[in-house]
């Protein structure tokens, strides 16, 4: 699932690992008298194939002290990037890298007994690719929740080359309610949506300087998809794995989102005295004169990609994050634009309910219980 180099060259390899193994007696009444089947009967042997919802304990032993986080990292993945699966149409690209994709295959053989102590296979069946999505309509826990989930960023602004700073430009969002996407392959149209709130605030130089004028606000929806990430950094309190600069591979995929005009946005201004307090050691205001104002941006999932459920675990992460550009311009020029950008971690959480999920045509009671095998 992730490259390797050797003598210098780059050799891409598949990690594979049966994580499960079904042991299922067949009904006698199956077979034909005596096991003895011609060549040109057909036989049709039912077979209950049960996925658990996660990974035996084993698999993961890197959080052997953080229940929340093994717990995340045993969870069942969805498949990704499987060019062999369609669900009767094509999928949206899930924007996976070949390097990390996530494919679930059956393989079946039928054995023929020749005597009482020797075996041999007769047949086999080629791969059969399955589509697993895990049953959750809140998504699997990325990271464990901080109490701050909120990300700024400011910028000086300069009346000139010459001519000093006219102030400081802040803004800052919170991380928004989560976004759900309809399950892959349902006809549910219904796209998530969320509304992010974001503060813009600027801090004079003088009590003369005016707040910048505000044009637009670019958004994009990135995906973040890590290989081989350290796992002190998957749970080390980021709200996104994006933002850890020193990842060892990681392949980033951009939507475009509509722009916002947002020159109809008013400022507000502030003193000490009123409900916000100026901190002048943080914000490097002179005196306690301030503007604020908020922008209410609305984001809806764009039908053109497949959005699953972000998740973390040993070998693949997936995180979502809006990038937002502010474009504004210093008062009275008109003609030179700036842009302050922040990126605000999302949640995407794909919708899947038991009760959508295909449910198996045979009786149940017809076939005895499957043997889980955990000793792989």
């Amino acid at each position: 699932m992730v490259p390797r180099s050797s003598q210098n060259n780059r050799i891409p390899f598949t990690l594979e690992h049966i994580f499960l193994q079904l042991k299922q007696p067949i009904d006698e009444t199956t077979f034909t008298p005596k096991h003895v089947s011609p060549s040109i009967d057909l036989h049709d042997i039912p077979f209950l194939f049960t996925i658990p919802d996660r990974l035996i304990p084993g698999a993961c032993t890197q959080f052997k002290n953080d229940t929340h986080a093994g717990h995340s990292h045993t969870a069942l993945l969805p498949s990704l990037g499987d060019p062999d699966i369609s669900l009767g149409t094509a999928l949206p690209c899930d924007m996976m890298p070949k390097s990390g994709q996530v494919t679930y295959r059956i393989y079946a053989s039928a054995l023929s007994f020749t005597s009482s102590t020797e075996r041999k296979a007769m047949s086999s069946t080629p791969s059969i690719p399955l589509y697993v999505i895990p049953v959750a309509c809140e998504g699997s826990a990325t990271l464990t929740e901080t109490s701050s989930q909120i990300v700024h960023n400011s910028s000086h602004i300069k009346r000139g080359k010459l001519h000093g700073t006219a102030g400081i430009l802040w803004i800052s969002s919170e991380k928004p309610k989560p976004m759900r996407s309809p399950m892959r392959g349902s006809s549910n149209d219904e796209y998530g949506s969320t509304l992010v709130t974001v503060d813009v605030r600027f801090h004079p130089a003088t009590q003369s300087d005016v707040p910048p004028y505000l044009d637009t606000l670019k958004l994009k929806l990135q995906s973040c998809t890590s290989l081989a990430v350290p796992a002190s950094r998957l749970h080390s309190g980021l709200s996104n794995v994006c933002f850890a600069h020193d990842q060892r591979c990681f392949y980033n995929d951009t939507t475009n989102l509509p722009t916002m005009d947002i020159k109809s946005a008013q400022w507000t201004k502030h003193v000490s005295e009123d409900e916000y307090d100026s901190d002048d050691s943080v914000h490097g205001a002179t005196h306690g004169i301030f503007f604020t104002a908020q922008l209410i941006v609305p984001v809806v999932l764009p039908k053109t990609k497949l959005f699953v459920s972000d998740f973390q675990s040993c070998v693949i992460s997936r995180s979502y994050s809006l990038d937002l550009s502010l474009s504004y311009h210093k008062a009275g020029i008109s003609l030179v634009t700036s842009r302050l950008s922040l990126q605000v971690p999302v949640s995407i959480h794909e919708c899947v309910k038991r009760n959508a999920l295909a449910s198996v045509e045979t009786d149940r009671d017809e076939f005895e219980k499957p043997i889980i095998n955990t000793d792989l």
